[in-house]
């Protein structure tokens, strides 16, 4: 996760889902899947393939917000992959992340999302707050598709 505009700001979190690697990143392999997967997400809209680097996705939240993410790399193999906000009313700058899927045993996993960023009218404290905030709604929600 190094950009030359990287943050310095750092926001790491994870949840172990009860099910096969393979399977949870078959739900979250997809750069077009958080409307299914995060409940802040009532729509995502895609522009390419949501494989190759530069693929963008829109992400409308509740109220009209939209936020707008470059791709910037993805692999399968290694069920992961990373991507930049371009535009967002989120109070952040620069912000890149990665979610990677490991698996632990046959039938249970780990998903990592992190993330680098800057605060962007706000202390550094509300924007990881934000941040945080946003990873553990999604993580839950993963968890929660997985019981």
């Amino acid at each position: 996760m190094s950009s030359a505009n990287e943050g310095s700001l750092n926001v790491r979190k994870e949840i172990n889902v009860s099910a096969a690697a393979k399977d949870v990143w078959a739900l979250l392999g997809d750069f077009n899947s958080l409307e299914i997967w995060h409940p802040a997400v009532v729509k995502s809209s895609l522009v390419g393939d949501g494989k190759t680097p530069g693929d963008q996705r829109t992400l409308s939240l509740p109220g009209d917000a939209t936020i707008l993410e470059d791709l910037i790399s993805h692999s399968d193999d290694e069920m992961s992959y990373s991507y930049r906000i371009v535009e967002s009313p989120l109070p952040l700058a620069d912000y890149v992340s990665a979610l990677q899927v490991e698996a632990v045993e046959d039938d249970s996993s780990r998903v990592v999302w992190s993330s680098a960023f800057n605060a962007n009218g706000v202390s550094d404290k509300e924007a990881i707050d934000v941040v945080s905030g946003i990873y553990d709604a999604g993580l839950e929600s993963i968890s929660k598709k997985f019981e």
